[in-house]
This record gives structure tokens, sequence and C-alpha cells, in this order.
């Protein structure tokens, strides 16, 4: 007896949180802002939190960096925890990228942090080269 092969999909696996996020290359780099990521550079070796106005945010979120890579030639993203958004709630305590370049503010908090999410160089996201990380 032949087993139907029409219509079976493969089971899908879990999503991880921590798997490197299809890059957004296909859009267009927003400017390049050489003093947010001279600040968010400062807030890694500090080891301090950040308060962040990204794209169209109506409220600063709180964001733990982890590292400051390139992503192309004229896009430089960081990457670490979101620790509070207050228009999502639900993705407190995710990891996240944002697009410097987008970034409307940033500023160093005065709150450290401590546990610093690791950082795997041989990631693929980081194969344009890492700025600074944890």
């Amino acid at each position: 007896m032949k087993r139907p092969t029409r219509g079976i999909r493969a089971p899908r696996l879990p999503k991880s949180p921590f798997k490197a996020s299809p890059s957004p290359t296909s859009t267009p780099a927003a400017p390049r802002r050489f003093d947010f990521e001279r600040l968010i550079g400062e807030a890694i070796d500090a080891r301090r939190l950040l308060s962040i106005s990204y794209d169209d945010d109506f409220a600063p979120r709180t964001f733990q960096p982890s590292a400051l890579y390139h992503l192309t030639s004229d896009k430089v993203c960081v990457t670490g925890i979101q620790i509070r958004n207050p228009a999502m709630v639900a993705e407190n305590g995710e990891p996240r990228v944002f697009e410097v370049g987008k970034m409307r503010n940033v500023a160093m908090t005065d709150h450290p942090f401590t546990q610093a999410a690791t950082v795997d160089r041989f990631d693929k996201r980081y194969a344009k080269g890492i700025i600074k990380s944890v």
C-alpha cells in the first residue's frame, strides 16, 4: 500500500527567539547616525540601558544593547534585549534588532545591566563586522 504524498507537510519546528532574524537588506538604508552609534558603543562599554525612540514610536523603549554591527556597507544595527516597550508589552524581554539610522532619539540611562546577552561572533548577521559588543 502506498503512502499518500500530496497535501502532507513536514511538521513545523518551534521558532527560536535567538535565531538571527531575516535582515531587512532589501529596504533602503536610513542615513547613518554616527552620534547614536557612538552613544550606543559607550552604553555597551558602560553596561548601561538605553532609552530609544524608534521609527514611529509614541513612547521611548528601554533597551539592553549587546552588539553594534554593520549589516551592509551603509546600514548599522544594534541587537540586544528589549526591556520595556509601552506600545507592545508582550514584546518585553524579547531579543530585538534595530537599525540605528531609523532611531529618532537615543539616551543612555543611569540603570546598569549585569546579565549581558552573549554574542556569537560567528553568527551570519555579523559577517560585515562588529563595531562593539559585550
